[in-house]
């Protein structure tokens, strides 16, 4: 598959959510009016847009990150620090001293599950990528959880950019209709469309536009529907088998190794073999 112009400045912009991550560990979930002895607790840098764009500069690729403003506070500092340490471009970053940094509380059980509580000002200023930007770039991978993420990736599909769109799940999101990718989970459509037909929501996503449909499920196999030579192809995939250390980020890596598949032009059952492969091994390790 052909991606954009190969001779552009940057390989893809991430666009999304950067936040700082407090993550919590605990014995067991509490029950309501229960109480529970935390195991321990840090706090690191996140977000949709920061683990796509770091995993992505691990593996080479130039890298463009916008999204969030980050204040001159506590958790802006964090991900200043990070951001820093990683080969991307940071000019389209907003450092601004009366924001308050987005902030995700992350409740995580032995059992690899995860509780995720999010604090954002959505009425805070926001900056989006500008025509000349985005003409720049390759590709534009964006999520659901940043800020003005519709618009955003209204404005990729206005420059005639490639768009993935990350956690869409009804054919009516706002940013459904922009993507040419989407990559989504099983658990985020139950929970938007409680008893839903998994495989019947992958066919309206795709219906909407003709996107490429990749859907993962934990453990379970990766579910994919694309077009190619007159005909819609459908293929399933499973995950190697691990003992979960770290499931938070593991969609945006997942969604990030779809990107760099896509970069490389490889087949889409290639690009869902290595996807799974490296989420699991992310999940499975911690750590890229």
């Amino acid at each position: 598959m052909m991606i954009g112009d190969a001779n552009a400045d940057y390989d893809v912009l991430c666009y999304g959510a950067l936040c700082a991550d407090q993550r919590i560990w605990l014995p067991r979930y509490p029950q309501p009016g229960d109480g529970v002895r935390i195991i321990r607790e840090d706090v690191v840098p996140g977000g949709n847009a920061f683990i796509e764009a770091r995993a992505l500069v691990a593996w080479g690729r130039s890298v463009v990150l916008m999204g969030d403003h980050l204040g001159d506070d506590t958790d802006g500092r964090l991900l200043r620090d990070a951001i820093a340490a990683i080969d991307l471009e940071r000019a389209y970053l907003v450092y601004d001293a009366t924001a308050h940094t987005p902030r995700c509380q992350i409740l995580l059980t032995p059992d690899g599950q995860r509780t995720i509580l999010a604090r954002r000002d959505d009425h805070a200023p926001t900056t989006l990528p500008s025509a000349a930007l985005l003409g720049w770039c390759r590709l534009v991978s964006i999520t659901r959880y940043g800020p003005r993420t519709a618009e955003a990736a209204r404005l990729a599909r206005v420059a005639q950019r490639t768009v993935v769109i990350g956690d869409a799940t009804l054919p009516d999101d706002a940013w459904a209709c922009f993507a040419d990718v989407i990559v989504t989970s099983a658990d985020l459509i139950a929970h938007h469309a409680p008893g839903a037909d998994v495989d019947a929501h992958i066919e309206s996503l795709h219906q909407l536009r003709g996107a490429t449909v990749i859907v993962t499920d934990g453990p379970r196999p990766v579910r994919a529907l694309w077009h190619a030579a007159g005909r819609t192809h459908r293929f399933q995939a499973s995950p190697p088998a691990i003992t979960p250390r770290n499931t938070i980020g593991a969609g945006d890596v997942f969604r990030a190794a779809v990107v760099y598949g896509m970069l490389a032009e490889q087949s889409w059952t290639d690009i869902v073999h290595t996807a799974c492969r490296h989420a699991s091994a992310f999940v499975g390790q911690g750590t890229l």
